[in-house]
Order: structure tokens, then sequence, then C-alpha cells
């Protein structure tokens, strides 16, 4: 038989202890027992940053926004009218136009985004250009202590000797005379050579390239670690591809100006053809005007039906 619950016994609750600050005893017990590791992490630490700094180069970031006068594609104030001169390219094609060639081949030969520098600018390739049929390739100029230079390939192969002072390279293309003193005895400039139209695509994969919504607005961003050299290519490319856009605008303008030209010639030879038809068939029918005015009142008359009348007149006065 069950007995009665007893009642639960009541549970003690330790009462809290008060709050305590910060046992800085036992923080500096912590440290000095780990102070190796701790200064390890640290040194290490810090060498990675001063490392980080010296290998890992900054990127910077030059942007230029093109704005584009684009008509309205509904039609805007002018959707009645019977001329409209319609849009030059589609919002998308103004992005193709960017990575075209006809911008991007005379950017890459202006600026000679085809020559590379392995080692850096040298004083001796600042007056360096190509004509427009040259050898692509890895060269390697060499002078010694006669003020002779050695142009060959880099991997072998001599392609000119010559004395400091004189032309270099012309027989494969190259429009170079260096300063005499930018070849120092001893001297060796290292370079390599693409086709512009190869540097032409590597700086359309570097172009970024975004239309607004509406499409009268093109952002172009070039990142580089050279911000000069970077905002000096992107200037470029947007000088470039204004003129090319007002070269297509005004042949669109061209050839618009002429096709309303041969309309408004054919619309006044049928006027013209018109005009005449009617005055024929004024002369062969004897009826009144068909603007004639209400009777009783004055109507205008036809000076060839007034002389055809007024001789009736006449006939039948003499016939009597």
């Amino acid at each position: 038989m069950l007995g009665a619950p007893r009642p639960w016994a009541a549970e003690e609750v330790a009462a809290p202890s008060p709050e305590r600050g910060l046992d800085w005893r036992r923080i500096a017990q912590v440290v000095t027992r780990f102070k190796w590791l701790v200064l390890g992490i640290t040194a290490a630490g810090g060498a990675a940053g001063f490392a980080a700094t010296k290998v890992v180069r900054p990127q910077y970031l030059t942007q230029v926004t093109v704005f584009i006068d684009q008509p309205d594609p509904r039609g805007g104030n002018d959707r009645g009218g019977p001329i409209r001169s319609g849009q030059v390219l589609d919002p998308e094609s103004w992005i193709d136009l960017l990575r075209s060639y006809a911008v991007l081949d005379r950017v890459a030969r202006d600026l000679r985004l085809f020559l590379q520098l392995p080692k850096g600018p040298d004083p001796a390739l600042r007056s360096f250009n190509v004509a427009d049929q040259f050898r692509p390739g890895a060269y390697r100029l060499t002078t010694d202590a006669t003020r002779a230079y050695v142009l060959a390939k880099v991997d072998g192969g001599v392609l000119e000797r010559g004395t400091v002072g004189d032309s270099i390279g012309r027989s494969i293309g190259f429009l170079w005379v260096p300063p005499a003193d930018s070849l120092p005895p001893g001297h060796t400039v290292d370079f390599g050579l693409q086709t512009a139209r190869e540097a032409a695509l590597h700086l359309s994969d570097a172009l970024d390239a975004h239309m607004d919504y509406n499409g009268n607005f093109l952002k172009i961003e070039l990142r580089g670690g050279d911000p000069a050299r970077i905002t000096r290519i992107l200037n470029a490319v947007a000088e470039r591809y204004v003129a090319v856009a007002a070269e297509l605008k005004r042949g669109r303008l061209t050839e618009l100006t002429g096709i309303i030209g041969d309309q408004v010639r054919t619309a006044k030879q049928s006027l013209d053809s018109a005009e005449g038809d009617l005055q024929s068939f004024r002369r062969r029918t004897i009826t009144l005007p068909p603007d004639a005015v209400a009777a009783g009142g004055d109507t205008p008359r036809d000076p060839v039906l007034g002389d055809f009348f007024e001789q009736q007149v006449q006939r039948q006065q003499v016939a009597r």
C-alpha cells in the first residue's frame, strides 16, 4: 500500500560569490609560463607582415565613364514624325566596340604595349618602336668595352652586330636608335616583343566594362600595380573609343542624309507629276471646277474655262 507522498526537501542554494575583477596575478603567471610561445607567435606574425609588404604588390584601380548620347528606343517625342535617326548601335554593341581591334590595336601600338620588359624599364628602350611588320620574340642586346653591340635571341643565335649609336634591328622591323650614353660598356638589355594583336587581346581581358540600364553611361575600369601606367592606358582607350564612336555616328548621319535626300527628290517628282496631270485634266474637261462656291456667290473661274465660254458667246452672236 502506497503511503502518503513525502514533501520534497528544499535544495540548498549557495549564495553567489561577490564579483571579482581581473586576476592580474594569475594572468601574469600564465604569461610567464608560456612566455616563449607568446614571444614566438608575436615574432612570427611580425615577420610574416614584413615579408608580405615586400612580396605582395598593391593593386590600384582606375576608372573612366563615357557618356553615350542614345536616343530613346521607344521613339520619344518624335514617335509620330516621318524621319527618325535611330540608334547607331545597340547598348550591348557599345561594349563590343570597346573591345574591338579598331580601338585596342591602335592603343597597343601607340603606347607600345607589345614591348615586354622582364627586368623593368631601361633608358635604352625609351626610343624603341617597331615598323608595321616586325618579328616577335625574346631578345637580348649586349655591349662590350669597344662600344660594339650584339643583338641576339635569348635562346641563342646572333642576329646583328654593330657600333653603339647606329640603328639597331632594322632588318627585323625595329625602329631603334638608342642614345650612346644609354648603352655603356658591359650593359645588357633584355626585352620581349609580341604582336599588337596579342597585346590588344591582353588589354581586352584586363578591361572591365559595364553599361547602365538606360544605355547612356559606359563605365570602364582597369587594375594594375603601376597607377601611372594604368591611368595612361585607360585615358588612351577612352580617347580612341570616343574617336571611333564619333566616326561611326558621322557615317550613320551621312547615310541618313543621303536617304532623306533621295526621299525628298522622289516626293518632289511625284508632286510635279500630279500637278501636271491636274492641269491636263482641267484643259480636257468642260466642267466647272469642283471647288465652286455656293449658288448666288462669286465663283472663282479658271482662265482656260473663261476663254472657252467667251468664245462660245461670240460664236453665237455671229451666228445670229
